[in-house]
């Protein structure tokens, strides 16, 4: 088999095939350069890959990443990346296996170094055929750092100051907002439980959303303002619900609500009868209603065969 590296692909200087790591093919392999500036590495049997006998140096605790881009192969051959760690005996797991997934020239392998890891040797493991690697590359992961909420580079310190300054009067205009939205509540027409509980419901995340906006102006950081504002701006999507909920009940309150069965519509709900007409008939009649109206299902097995529409 022959296994060719090109030393053109490589310049970067974080290819480590670039670099002095001391490639070794043990076993009846040998590796020699072509005047092309690549390496090909041949051998008669399929027993040792290609590694690193040096092996890089590690920081234990750190995360490192390592890559494999490789770009003619062989048709039905298969190549993987192998990751060993000498020196570390008791290692778990001993070692890491990245392949390639269809049609990628690519993988790699992400770790965090052991205490007792010093070096990582890396592995190429082609079976048999030939292949040519583009790149070989170790890099050290940087730890997550999120971006701060709503950017505060683009406000100004002035802008800032100002929510800052205007934080506590919007806290104590939504305390009244959820007040008067307790009194409606307390005193609304009507015995609709499902509309109580929708509006009790959102007033525990108003009252929520309320501490939040404390808590972060306790913070008192340009993020924490920013956060604060953003908390103000979405009570403003609750109060317009608030009010478009309450107007709606009254109107319900007012109207006479009609309650249909489906079974008036010739529904058997015998899991025999085909009841896609009955319900279809039913979406019909309901659109040309005015005013508030319930569809009632009684139990039963209902089967629907054909498709249904209401335009």
């Amino acid at each position: 088999m022959t296994l060719i590296l090109p030393l053109s692909l490589c310049a970067a200087p974080e290819n480590l095939l670039d670099q002095d790591w001391e490639w070794f093919c043990p076993g009846t392999g040998t590796l020699k350069r072509l005047p092309s500036g690549t390496y090909e590495y041949s051998r008669n049997d399929a027993k040792y890959p290609l590694y690193n006998r040096k092996g890089v140096p590690v920081v234990p605790g750190k995360r490192y990443c390592v890559k494999l881009e490789i770009g003619k192969l062989d048709a039905g051959q298969r190549v993987s990346l192998v990751l060993g760690f000498p020196g570390n005996k008791g290692r778990k797991p001993d070692y890491l296996y990245g392949s390639f997934k269809k049609d990628s020239a690519t993988t790699e392998i992400v770790f965090t170094a052991d205490p007792n890891d010093k070096v990582v040797r890396i592995h190429v493991n082609l079976k048999q055929g030939r292949l040519e690697i583009k790149k070989i590359e170790i890099t050290e992961v940087k730890p997550y750092s999120p971006t701060a909420c709503y950017a505060p580079g683009s406000f100004s310190a002035d802008e800032v100051e100002q929510i800052r300054k205007g934080l506590p009067e919007k806290i104590r205009s939504i305390e009244q907002r959820i007040e008067t939205v307790s009194g409606k509540l307390a005193s609304a027409p009507g015995t609709d439980a499902f509309f109580r509980e929708r509006v009790a419901k959102r007033l525990e995340i108003a009252r929520r959303l309320v501490e939040y906006v404390k808590w972060e102006r306790k913070l008192d950081t340009t993020d924490s303002i920013l956060f604060a504002q953003r908390a103000v701006d979405d009570f403003e999507l609750l109060s317009r619900y608030f009010d478009n909920e309450f107007a709606l009940n009254v109107e319900r309150s007012r109207a006479k609500e009609e309650v249909w069965s489906i079974r008036d519509f010739g529904a058997k709900g015998d899991g025999i009868a085909d009841d896609s007409p009955a319900f279809q008939q039913a979406l019909e009649k309901a659109k040309k209603h005015r005013g508030f109206l319930k569809l009632r299902v009684p139990r039963g097995r209902y089967r629907l065969a054909g498709m249904m529409s209401i335009k």
